[in-house]
This record gives C-alpha cells, structure tokens and sequence, in this order.
C-alpha cells in the first residue's frame, strides 16, 4: 500500500471514528460521573474505560467478518445499514437531539451514583460501552476494516482505534482544566460541525455498499 493511500485512510478512518466516538462531547458526561472523586479515581476511570472500550473494538474489527459470514449477511448490506445508522447519528449531532440524550444519560447515572459509593466504578458502564465502544463506534470499525485491502490497511483501521481512544483518555484525564476551557457553546459548535461531516462520510457508506451489491449481482 503507498503512503498517499495509507494516509488516505488514516485521515478516513480517524474522522469517522473520532466523529462517532466524539470524546469531546463525551467529556461533560465524564466530568459528571466522576465529579466530587479523588483525582486518582478519575485518572484510573479514563484509562480503564478507554482500554476496555479499545479492546472492544479491535475484536470487533478482527472478527466481524466472520460474524456477518455466520449468519449470512453481507458486506454491502452492512455497509448500508451502517451507513443509515451514523446517518441518524450525524443528523441527532446537528440537531443536538443526541446531546439531549446524553445529557439525561448523565443526570441519571449521575444520580444513581451518588446515591452510592462516592467512588463507583463507571469504566465498563456506562464510559466503555456505550459511551465510547457503542453501536455507532463497532458499525464504523466493521465498515473501516471490511473496506481495506490486506493486513497493511487493517493495521491502519487498528491504529486509528489506539489513536483515537488515547485521545479520548487523554481529555478525560484533563477534564478538570479543559471544563474551564471549554463552554457549551463551543462544545455545541464543535457537534454540529461534526455532524456535518459524518453525514457525508455516512453517505458514502451507503454509495459504496449500493455499488457493491450491484457488482456482485
């Protein structure tokens, strides 16, 4: 695989699941479910979570394929379907209806927390899935890995995952400075501008997995 086509699909792969995963809108809710903890526990929640959810994902990505085989469903039909999903997920992100969601998400498990241990461990759920690994992020690591050609371009789907799940961690772990940073208006700004790019990455899913149910027909 040349350079020009492996950074092609980094940038690709990288905007996509860094738009599906979105960690930044993800941040509040962290900052949430971990505030009034020890600064140790937030720490070790954003490196569990983001672990688990990476793991996640990469046995997703490695063994997908297989699944879809087992139960008879193609890859452009996947594609279709994925395809139609982050649709409804860039369209939720400019809407803000998808930070509606999260933000009643967060109240409740937030509530539930604090009705608790003041330490919960929140690294499975909801931070891993479905925060980060959800149905949304597995679609998109399906269609990345099921589009490469060759263990070049899969190490490269592999890569975004590590990527972009450091970043993820990397923002959880610096929730405190970055909450003071940043305000809901530019955390609203930066969603919308992502949906708008997902909606077009999303298009082109259905684009490809149309084509390609024509050519095997």
């Amino acid at each position: 695989m040349s350079r020009p086509r492996v950074l092609e699909l980094f940038l690709t792969s990288f905007v996509t699941l860094f738009v599906v995963v979105d960690p930044p809108g993800n941040l509040p809710i962290f900052m949430s479910l971990t505030g009034g903890t020890a600064r140790r526990h937030q720490l070790v929640m954003a490196v569990k979570g983001t672990a688990i959810a990476t793991a996640i994902l990469i046995v997703f990505a490695l063994g997908g394929q297989e699944v879809l085989d087992l139960i008879g469903i193609g890859l452009p039909a996947f594609r279709i379907a994925g395809g139609l999903m982050l649709m409804v997920i860039a369209f939720e992100m400019v809407f803000e209806r998808r930070g509606e969601r999260r933000a009643r998400t967060a109240e409740k498990l937030d509530a539930d927390q604090h009705g608790g241990e003041e330490e919960h461990d929140i690294s499975v759920f909801p931070l891993a899935i479905p925060l980060l690994a959800g149905p949304g992020a597995i679609t998109s690591v399906l269609l990345l890995a099921g589009s490469t050609e060759g263990i070049g371009g899969f190490s490269v789907v592999l890569l975004t995952v590590v990527v972009v799940m450091a970043l993820s961690a990397a923002l959880f772990a610096s929730a405190e400075p970055l909450s003071r940073v940043m305000g809901r208006t530019l955390t609203a700004i930066i969603s919308r501008l992502f949906g708008i790019l997902l909606s077009a990455l999303a298009a082109q899913f259905v684009i490809d997995g149309i084509k390609a149910a024509f050519a095997l027909g």
